[in-house]
């Protein structure tokens, strides 16, 4: 399936994002961009921008269709967990490994995966983005 995907940032997870977009453009996905765009202006401004950009992953991906995914990535992950799951229409899942993120995917059917950029290399992210990218739901209850 094409996916457009939406991704954000705060200031941390600014440089994964970066990598992310690059490796992703090779696949067949439209990527949507929502910022953070310039991580040393925003760190200085405000320490808690992953509430801007989280809201923004959150708004796009629950206003469009079942084919829309969302990238939410900050520090250590737990504020744009929080931030993404406000919007009810919204399975926002903090994963880790490879193993979290197809089980956010298999069981929860989650539409945004969040990633903590100080815990992660950007291999591991992408990988984790990969297998979550190719897992399916199984439309079981398992996260009920």
């Amino acid at each position: 399936m094409k996916y457009n995907l939406v991704i954000g940032s705060d200031h941390n997870g600014f440089e994964l994002k970066k990598f992310l977009i690059l490796s992703l453009k090779k696949a067949p996905y439209k990527i949507h961009d929502v910022g953070c765009f310039f991580p040393e202006k925003e760190k200085e401004e405000c320490e808690n921008n992953y509430e801007t950009y989280g809201h923004a992953v959150a708004r796009l991906v629950s206003a469009q269709s079942s084919s829309w995914r969302g990238i939410a990535i900050c520090g250590n992950g737990i504020g744009m967990s929080i931030i993404t799951n406000k919007d009810p229409y919204i399975r926002g899942a903090l994963c880790c490994s490879e193993e979290d993120a197809v089980t956010s995917r298999k069981l929860c059917d989650s539409n945004v995966i969040v990633l903590p950029a100080l815990k992660l290399t950007n291999h591991e992210a992408n990988n984790i983005v990969n297998s979550w990218l190719s897992t399916f739901n199984c439309n079981c209850k398992g996260c009920e």
